[in-house]
């Protein structure tokens, strides 16, 4: 409830689990290019990431502040979810073929058509 509410009560700190987990799931990659070569991340795939992972924490955000009901927020959270990994998943490595398939950008469009969906 204090997320919603923005009070620093008794409870337990989402917030702070919540995007202290997007921080941390950022950092795992760097801490992986120091021990393998097999982790090449460059600079852009590290704003790439945060970007997401960002909008992620935004959607989830705004989810449990539309809605008290807990079933709108587990779908809200859901629909969140489920754009971030058809993202991240057509960015890594496609979903036709590899990841230089123009088809792929059809993908992409999914997410504002979902988001407009959901407005309407």
């Amino acid at each position: 409830m204090n997320a919603i509410a923005g009070g620093s009560g008794n409870g337990m700190p989402w917030r702070w689990i919540g995007w202290g987990g997007a921080a941390a799931l950022l950092a795992v990659p760097a801490v992986a290019m120091r021990f393998t070569s097999e982790v090449d991340w460059t600079a852009s795939d590290f704003v790439f990431a945060a970007v997401l992972f960002g909008l992620v924490g935004l959607g989830i955000e705004l989810a449990v502040r539309a809605s008290p009901s807990l079933a709108w927020r587990a779908g809200a959270g859901f629909a969140v979810f489920s754009c971030f990994a058809l993202v991240w998943v057509n960015a890594a490595v496609g979903m036709i073929g590899d990841g230089g398939n123009a088809y792929n950008f059809a993908f992409v469009g999914l997410v504002p058509l979902a988001i407009a969906g959901a407005a309407v």
